[in-house]
């Protein structure tokens, strides 16, 4: 629904810093002027390229400059969109509907020389970067997925060896959880999905020498 309105995360940055950019072309801030003891350039580059929200929040009291609270900047930015109308959560919460922000993109598109420094940061995004840094995830997640299917076929066959009562790790009446805590260690540890209810000698002899029985 492009007229739903949600919390947009780091997109209110865009608009914020395209209010900030215009302001130095504009003259009504120094090039020299420094926030938060960064220079302007420095600036952009954290909130648009490292999405930083220290420094963000930094630009926000700065235009603000102690005039009222975020609705001033969130005001003005509507000059950006082309909306008849704002969920009142706009100005209140900064919630953003797909409709506004795809108009805010539009405006920056057709003019980027009205907000020098916008577009050249988000550029060095490096949207390749991100994608990599998906990749690595992704193998990080299936690698856990190996090991978290090894402890879950332990813990069933633990519970298998419980209540079979025959050879098992637990001897002497030892509760449930001790057994499954034992040979989800030996699954995770290993790597090893025990396919019988039952757990060998050899497979005891895989466990750290202080959790043998």
């Amino acid at each position: 629904n492009p007229d739903s309105w949600f919390y947009p995360g780091s997109m209110y940055k865009v608009p914020l810093m395209m209010l900030l950019s215009e302001r130095i072309r504009e003259g009504k801030v120094g090039k020299d002027t420094q926030i938060g003891g960064l220079n302007l350039d420095t600036v952009f580059e954290y909130i648009l390229v490292n999405s930083n929200n220290d420094y963000a929040h930094m630009v926000r009291k700065f235009l603000i400059d102690g005039q009222g609270g975020d609705e001033i900047w969130r005001e003005e930015a509507k000059q950006y969109a082309r909306l008849q109308s704002y969920d009142e959560r706009y100005l209140l919460y900064c919630y953003f509907s797909p409709r506004y922000m795809t108009q805010v993109l539009e405006t920056l598109y057709k003019d980027p020389d009205r907000f020098p420094g916008v577009t050249e940061n988000l550029l060095k995004a490096e949207q390749a970067h991100y994608f990599r840094l998906a990749d690595e995830m992704m193998d990080r997640v299936e690698k856990f997925l190996e090991s978290y299917e090894a402890v879950g076929a332990a813990l069933k066959n633990a519970g298998a060896a419980y209540e079979d009562g025959r050879r098992k790790l637990a001897p002497g009446g030892h509760s449930i959880c001790t057994t499954a805590a034992k040979l989800a260690k030996l699954g995770a540890k290993k790597g090893k999905i025990i396919e019988k209810a039952l757990v060998d000698v050899e497979d005891i002899a895989l466990l750290e020498e202080g959790d043998r029985e």
